[in-house]
């Protein structure tokens, strides 16, 4: 179960995600790990690491079902044995949430605007769900501690696909 100081500390990277440089405009995929602090003041101190994964443009393009299709074929080749992670973090790394940050439309009766959305699956099954319009200073942050299949984003199915499927991936 993740401490309520993990959870912040993944909310807090998932807004920094909405500014994020590394975001070209296509969809990006984020892993969040965490480790044990090097110089720990307190007992159960981590180190939060988040990595984008920014995949060629044209997977997200050439792909019928948008975002969500994209993240059930990654789910489904994440464990492909030839697959090779960064283990620079550390061999006591341990993945937490993976995020998707993609552009998209709003439409409502008096709006029709783009919209930057960041979603994310942790490892206790929580749904992260941001958006932030252009004209804004800060996201609107939803976390769901238990959340409802009929409402989740699309993108929750292969999210917690590829989480799954990240985190039994053998250690080398």
């Amino acid at each position: 179960m993740l401490s309520f100081r993990t959870t912040h500390a993944i909310t807090g990277e998932l807004i920094a995600a909405t500014h994020s440089a590394h975001w070209r405009g296509h969809p990006l995929l984020l892993l969040i790990q965490d480790r044990p602090a090097a110089q720990p003041t307190v007992p159960d101190a981590r180190h939060l690491r988040v990595t984008p994964i920014d995949l060629p443009e044209r997977l997200w393009t050439e792909r019928p079902g948008g975002v969500a299709a994209v993240l059930h074929i990654l789910a489904a080749g994440a464990v492909h044995p030839t697959r090779h992670d960064d283990d620079s973090f550390g061999p006591d790394a341990r993945t937490l949430a993976v995020a998707v940050c993609y552009d998209d439309i709003v439409t409502a009766p008096a709006l029709v605007a783009a919209i930057r959305r960041v979603e994310a699956v942790d490892t206790d099954g929580r749904v992260y769900q941001l958006s932030q319009l252009p004209d804004e200073d800060n996201a609107v942050v939803i976390v769901n501690e238990r959340p409802d299949p009929r409402d989740t984003p699309a993108t929750y199915p292969g999210l917690r696909g590829l989480l799954h499927a990240l985190r039994r991936q053998p250690t080398s």
